[in-house]
């Protein structure tokens, strides 16, 4: 089986790299989950009560704990997403995001000898393998949110 690798690039200007085709561009403010506007800067008050009620975590306090954890990056308009094959894609992508089984996972991270893997409950793709590696430069896991789990 042939790992699938998505590229995605963070476009904090009015650049429109396509919408319904390969690739293709969300505009933040399209985007339904919270959590994911949070990250690229959107949403600002109130998430924790958000949490809350999501059944995400116990308290308010337990939701601002996580949300100052979290890695965002201001100003993002749009993110891009193409596929990466055979070493490229339709653009210069910011962040490689590999969508592997835990075989896979295992194999890439033994590569790498160590990784200093940041994982949360709440949030997985926006700011576990996008936000975090876009601004470390530096390879991370994650193993999905809710969101992403279709829960």
């Amino acid at each position: 089986m042939r790992r699938k690798v998505v590229g995605v690039r963070l476009i904090f200007d009015d650049t429109v790299i396509g919408k319904v085709e390969e690739p293709f561009t969300v505009g933040v403010e399209e985007i339904s989950c919270p959590v994911t506007r949070y990250v690229f800067g959107m949403e600002e008050k109130g998430l924790e009560s958000v949490l809350l009620k999501a059944k995400r975590v116990r308290d308010l306090e337990a939701g601002k704990k996580i949300l100052e954890g979290l890695y965002r990056i201001e100003g993002v308009r749009a993110l891009a997403f193409s596929k990466f094959e055979d070493y490229s894609c339709a653009f210069k992508p910011d962040v490689l995001v590999y969508i592997l089984n835990p075989n896979e996972a295992y194999k890439l991270i033994r590569s790498k000898c160590m990784v200093d893997a940041k994982f949360s409950r709440v949030v997985g793709a926006c700011s576990e393998v996008i936000a975090r590696p876009f601004k470390l430069k530096e390879l991370n896991v994650s193993l999905g949110c809710p969101g992403s789990r279709g829960w």
